[in-house]
C-alpha cells in the first residue's frame, strides 16, 4: 500500500501536517524564531511560547464543559422557549434531532468527528449539507410519518428495544458459557416481548453505510482507477518530479519480504490462538484479512484527502452474521480481526506519511513501528488480564465503575447480528 497511499504526493494525508509543526516547533529552534506571531498588547511570541499559552488556555477551559459546568457540551436552547413541548423537544433537543442544539466541548467534537481544524473546506462543506440533509430533514420525515413504525421507538438510543416496551436482554435466549445462540427460548422470548424495534438513527445509519460503501467503491474505480494502475508500476526512486520521493530514495528501501514476514507471522499466531481457544475457524480467519484488505484502498484514499477516518462495521457484521450465525462469539472475533486490520492499517500507513514527509530512513521507520506495537500489544494484553482478574464483574451494566458502555455497544451489536443479523441483512 505505500506505493498507493505514501508515495504519491497528491495524497496529503493532512492529519500529519500539524504533528510535524508541533515536533519542529518542540525540536528546533530555528522554526521557532523564524516565525512571529505579534499579540495585541504589541509582544512577538514565538511558535513555542503561543504553543504553551494555547495548551494551559485549552487545560483550563477543559473542565468547564467535563466538571464545572457541563451544560456546555450540548444544549438545546430552542427548548427554552417552550419546555413542555414534546415536539420542540424531539426535534431541537440533544437526545433527538438536535435541530440548532449548540455543543462547545472540544474533546466531544474531537471523538466524533476528528480535528474540524485540519479537515479540507471542501470536505467540511459536503459533511454539513449531508448532515442537514439526512439528520434535519429526513430522519424527521421518516420519524413523524411512522414509517416502518418508527414513531414508536425512541429517536436515538444504543439500547435495543422490542415491541412490547421490553429492553433487549440476551441472557433469556443466550445459553452459556458457549455463548450459543437458543432458538427455542429465542422464540419464547419473541412472542413475549414482540420483534426487534430499531430507531430512526440506526435504520438510516444502516441504510446509508451500504450505500456509502457502495458509491466508495465505484468512486474508487471511476476517479482513482487509473492512478491505482500506474502507482502499481512505479517505485520512490522514479519519481522525479516529487521532492520527498527523491530524498527518500537515497536511503535504503525497506524490502517487502520484512512486511510479509511480520504479516504472516501474525496472521499464524492468530489461525492458532482461534483454534485452540475456539473462537472462530482458521479459513474465517482468512476471510476476515480478505474483507479488511478489501477496503483498505478505498478508505485510505478518503483518509489522506480529507483527514477524515472511515472504518465501515456494516460489512462485517453482515458477512460475519452470514458465516458464524447463531455464534456471537464467532461474528465478535471476526468483527473485530476486520476492523482491526483496517484501523491498524490505515494508522501505519499514516506513520509511513509522516515518516516520508521527515525524512526518516524506511527501515528505522519499520523497526521503530514493530517495536512500539510488540510493546504496547503486551502491555496491553497484561493490563486487561490484571483488570479482568481482581475488578470482578468488570464490563457488566451494573459495575458502578467499570461499565464499559463501548464495550458493552459492540458486544449487544454482535450478539444481534449474530442472532437476527442474516434476515436483517436479507431485508436490506
Amino acid at each position: 500500500m505505500r506505493r498507493f497511499l505514501v508515495w504519491p504526493s497528491a495524497l496529503l494525508w493532512p492529519e500529519n501536517l500539524p504533528t510535524i509543526i508541533l515536533i519542529r516547533t518542540l525540536n528546533d529552534q530555528l522554526v521557532d524564531d523564524s516565525s512571529l506571531i505579534v499579540s495585541n498588547i504589541g509582544r512577538k511570541l514565538g511558535r513555542l511560547h503561543f504553543f504553551i499559552i494555547t495548551v494551559i488556555c485549552h487545560g483550563v477551559y477543559y473542565w468547564l464543559p467535563n466538571y464545572v459546568m457541563k451544560i456546555l457540551r450540548a444544549f438545546a436552547w430552542l427548548c427554552w422557549f417552550k419546555p413542555n413541548n414534546l415536539i420542540l423537544a424531539q426535534l431541537t433537543g440533544t437526545d433527538g434531532f438536535g435541530i440548532g442544539s449548540l455543543m462547545f466541548n472540544w474533546t466531544s467534537i474531537k471523538n466524533f468527528w476528528g480535528s474540524p481544524i485540519i479537515v479540507p473546506s471542501w470536505a467540511k462543506v459536503n459533511i454539513l449539507i449531508g448532515f442537514i440533509l439526512i439528520v434535519w430533514i429526513l430522519s424527521p420525515l421518516c420519524f413523524f410519518t411512522n414509517f416502518l413504525q418508527l414513531h414508536y421507538s425512541p429517536i436515538r438510543t444504543t439500547q435495543i428495544l422490542r415491541s412490547k416496551r421490553c429492553i433487549e436482554d440476551f441472557n433469556y435466549y443466550i445459553d452459556y458459557p458457549t455463548l450459543t445462540f437458543n432458538e427455542t427460548k429465542y422464540k419464547l422470548y419473541v412472542e413475549t416481548c414482540g420483534e426487534i424495534r430499531w430507531s430512526v438513527a440506526l435504520i438510516l445509519q444502516f441504510g446509508l453505510v451500504f450505500a456509502l460503501i457502495t458509491s466508495l467503491i465505484v468512486h474508487t474505480l471511476l476517479y482513482h482507477g487509473q492512478d491505482i494502475l500506474k502507482y502499481a508500476r512505479t517505485s520512490v526512486s522514479n519519481r522525479n518530479n516529487d521532492i520527498h520521493c527523491f530524498l527518500m530514495s537515497q536511503y535504503p528501501e525497506t524490502p517487502e519480504w520484512w512486511f510479509i514476514t511480520v504479516f504472516m507471522s501474525s496472521l499464524s499466531i492468530a489461525i492458532v490462538v482461534c483454534r485452540y481457544s475456539q473462537l472462530i475457524e482458521w479459513f474465517n480467519v482468512l476471510l476476515s484479512v480478505v474483507v479488511g484488505w478489501m477496503f483498505i484502498l478505498p478508505y485510505g484514499i478518503i483518509r489522506a484527502n480529507t483527514a477524515f477516518t472511515l472504518i465501515g462495521d456494516f460489512p462485517a457484521y453482515c458477512i460475519g452474521s452470514l458465516i458464524a450465525w447463531n455464534k456471537p462469539l464467532e461474528v465478535t472475533t471476526f468483527i473485530h480481526f476486520v476492523l482491526c486490520l483496517q484501523t491498524d492499517g490505515l494508522g501505519l500507513i499514516s506513520n509511513l506519511k509522516l515518516c516520508h514527509y521527515t525524512k526518516i530512513p524506511p527501515r528505522s521507520d519499520f523497526i521503530m513501528l514493530f517495536a512500539g506495537r510488540l510493546i504496547a500489544t503486551i502491555v496491553g494484553y497484561v493490563v486487561r488480564y490484571y483488570l479482568f482478574t481482581i475488578v470482578p464483574n468488570i464490563c457488566y451494566y451494573t459495575h458502578p465503575t467499570w461499565s464499559c458502555p463501548g464495550t458493552q455497544s459492540d458486544v449487544d451489536q454482535a450478539i444481534t447480528w449474530a442472532t437476527t443479523g442474516k434476515d436483517l441483512f436479507v431485508c436490506l
